[in-house]
């Protein structure tokens, strides 16, 4: 597990922020500030993953991979 805990759930935390974000400017109808909020979630999400030290980009085709082989109900979508 990460050593620092409380640093990795604050990033986290700020990922689910700017979704909630997003979430909010749709409600009022906003589409730019949902499309800004959305690309500062993928910001954030970037910048968890650097500071977990991984491969975002390897973890996304081993889970697309894995998802070709999921049954009908999710679509088969990856």
């Amino acid at each position: 597990f990460w050593k620092d805990k409380p640093d990795f759930l604050n990033r986290l935390m700020l990922v689910v922020s700017e979704l909630g974000e997003a979430a909010e400017g749709y409600r009022k109808g906003d589409i730019e500030n949902v499309k800004e909020e959305l690309s500062d979630t993928v910001i954030r999400i970037l910048d968890l993953a650097d500071h977990m030290k991984f491969s975002l980009a390897a973890s996304m085709i081993r889970k697309s991979e894995f998802n070709k082989t999921r049954p009908y109900l999710h679509n088969k979508k990856c």
